[in-house]
C-alpha cells in the first residue's frame, strides 16, 4: 500500500518575475500540498435523481453534485494584472442551483512523487530522502480548476478498488467537485511514480489503470443529463471513443465540448464534435502534420471549431468568430509550472459556462495558471 510521507518535499528554485506559462512543462516537478487521507477512509455514495446508473461491471465511487468551491478573491500581494487580464475578469460569481455545468471526462492519477539527490540511472539503486503522494490526472486538474473558479463541475472517469481510488474520491469531495466516478474491481488505480531531483528535473512513469477501461457506455450514462448551456471538457488520458461517444452526446443535448489534445496524440477523429480546441504548439504540430507559423487559423480552417493555441510564457492565441487575439501571459515568480496548462482549461471552461466570451474565458484561465505557477503542485492552490 503507497503511503504519503509526513517529509516535506524539498523547495525547487524559482524564476523570480517571469510569466506564467499556460502549457505544464515537460520538466516539470509535480507535487501537491493534497496529501492521502487514512487508508481507512472510504467515499460516501450519493444518488441523486438525476445521476445515472454506473455500468454493471463497476461499483459508484460516488455520484453526487457537491457544492461549487467559491470563487477565490485575489490575493494582496499578487503580480500586477496587465490591463488586457484584469482581477476583475476571472471572478466568476458562485452559481445558483440549476446554473450549467462543467463536466470533466478524463483521467484521474494518484501522484507518488519520491524526492531523489539524482534521477536513477539503469541498474541503480538509490534512496529517496522523501516522498509525498498527492491527487493528479489532467482530467481531475481541470475539474478541480473548474470547481475553484466557481463553476457546478462533474469529474466523470475511473478509479480502481484501492486506498488510492478512495483519496482522489476523498479530494473530489473536498474540493467541490460533483462524481460520476466508477470504481473497478480487480484494477489499479491510475498512478505517476515520478523522481524529483533538488534541481526540478523530473523523471515519471505512468500505469494507466482504471483510466483506460472509460468506456462509450460509461460516458454516454454519465452525461445524460448535460443540457443546453453546459460545457463539456475532454483530454486524451482515457479512450478516445469514450470522448467520441461523451461529445455526441453533449452536442445532442445542446452542451458545448472542449478538447484539450494533450498529451500530444493524433485526435483528428473528434475534432468534428469539438467545439474549441485548446492545444500547445507542440500539440498542435500533431494535429496538422507540420510546424505552422499561425496554427491556430490553420485548425480553424481545417475542423471550423474555435481555437486556442497556448505559448507557455507568452501567453496564448484565441480564434473565433470575431477573430484573432493574443491574450498575454502575467508576469509572476514561478514556484512549480505543474497543472498550469491544465488550471488554464478548467478556469476557461468554468467561465464559458458562466456566460462569458471565449477570449474572456481564457483571460479568467489565464489568471488561474498563474496563482497555480505560484504554489508547488497541480492542485496545491485553494484547497
Amino acid at each position: 500500500m503507497i503511503r504519503p510521507s509526513s517529509r516535506p518535499t524539498p523547495v525547487v528554485p524559482t524564476d523570480a518575475g517571469r510569466p506564467a506559462p499556460l502549457d505544464d512543462e515537460e520538466d516539470a516537478p509535480m507535487r501537491s500540498d493534497d496529501t492521502a487521507p487514512a487508508a481507512s477512509a472510504t467515499p460516501t455514495a450519493q444518488a441523486p435523481g438525476e445521476a445515472p446508473a454506473p455500468s454493471p461491471d463497476a461499483a459508484p465511487v460516488s455520484v453526487s453534485d457537491a457544492a461549487p468551491a467559491p470563487a477565490p478573491a485575489p490575493s494582496s500581494d499578487a503580480a500586477p494584472v496587465p490591463d488586457s487580464v484584469s482581477a476583475s475578469d476571472t471572478q466568476i460569481t458562485p452559481p445558483a442551483e440549476g446554473a450549467p455545468r462543467v463536466w470533466v471526462l478524463g483521467s484521474l492519477n494518484a501522484d507518488m512523487t519520491l524526492a531523489v539527490p539524482w534521477i536513477v540511472r539503469p541498474g541503480e539503486t538509490l534512496s529517496a530522502t522523501s516522498s509525498t503522494l498527492s491527487p493528479g490526472g489532467k482530467g481531475m486538474n481541470q475539474a478541480v480548476a473548474a470547481a475553484h473558479s466557481g463553476a457546478r463541475t462533474v469529474m466523470i472517469g475511473a478509479v480502481g478498488d484501492d486506498d488510492r481510488g478512495a483519496m482522489l474520491a476523498a479530494t473530489l469531495e473536498r474540493r467541490g467537485v460533483g462524481s460520476a466516478v466508477v470504481r473497478r474491481e480487480g484494477v489499479d488505480t491510475g498512478t505517476a511514480i515520478i523522481q524529483l531531483d533538488a534541481a526540478g528535473e523530473n523523471s515519471i512513469v505512468i500505469l494507466e489503470g482504471a483510466n483506460g477501461t472509460v468506456g462509450p457506455e460509461d460516458a454516454t450514462a454519465a452525461l445524460a443529463p448535460c443540457r443546453e448551456g453546459d460545457v463539456v471538457v475532454a483530454q486524451l488520458e482515457i479512450p478516445q471513443d469514450a470522448i467520441a461517444a461523451g461529445f455526441a452526446v453533449a452536442r445532442e443535448q445542446g452542451a458545448r465540448t472542449i478538447l484539450n489534445a494533450a498529451p500530444a496524440a493524433d485526435a483528428s477523429a473528434l475534432l468534428p464534435l469539438v467545439d474549441v480546441l485548446v492545444v500547445n504548439e507542440t500539440e498542435a504540430e500533431m494535429l496538422l502534420g507540420d510546424r505552422a507559423e499561425d496554427p491556430a487559423r490553420r485548425l480553424h480552417e481545417m475542423h471550423g471549431c474555435d481555437v486556442v493555441v497556448t505559448l507557455g510564457g507568452q501567453g496564448s492565441v484565441v480564434l473565433d468568430v470575431d477573430g484573432s487575439e493574443t491574450v498575454p501571459a502575467i508576469p509572476t515568480d514561478v514556484v512549480d509550472t505543474t497543472g498550469a496548462g491544465d488550471a488554464f482549461v478548467g478556469a476557461t471552461a468554468a467561465a464559458l459556462a458562466a456566460g462569458a466570451s471565449l477570449r474572456d474565458a481564457a483571460r479568467a484561465g489565464t489568471r488561474l495558471a498563474h496563482e497555480v505557477c505560484g504554489v508547488a503542485g497541480a492542485q496545491g492552490y485553494g484547497g
